[in-house]
């Protein structure tokens, strides 16, 4: 009886021991999985900001291309910003489309990939 009793306390032990070991190896296994989504976001977020700008330098450089048609340098940047505001108009218009839809989708699976996984 005494034996059966040091068998059941060994067991529940190891039991214990497993239970702790896979609830830490559960937490390390999150950090590790929102530690990538984070750095992920981030390197998009930069290339979207890279993004940014690059399209400000184009707006830019057109208008000063632009001068060398017109009278008066305001007429170039004129011609570039209604170019700029037509290009957000149509993006705005088709915005469920062209953009949420995409990066919804992207989120989406580089979750389901990294918990899954």
């Amino acid at each position: 009886m005494e034996d059966l009793k040091n068998d059941v306390n060994y067991v529940s032990s190891d039991i214990k021991k497993y239970v702790q070991s896979e609830v830490q190896l559960g937490k390390l296994e999150l950090i590790d999985q929102v530690s990538s989504f984070s750095a992920s976001l981030f390197s998009h977020a930069v290339l979207v900001m890279l993004g940014i700008v690059s399209y400000l330098m184009f707006l830019f450089s057109l208008g000063l291309f632009l001068n060398q048609f017109f009278t008066e340098t305001w007429m170039g940047f004129s011609v570039a910003f209604g170019i700029s505001l037509f290009a957000i108009l149509v993006g705005s218009a088709f915005n469920r489309y062209l953009l949420e839809g995409p990066i919804q989708d992207f989120i989406i699976s580089k979750l389901a990939k990294r918990l899954l996984s």
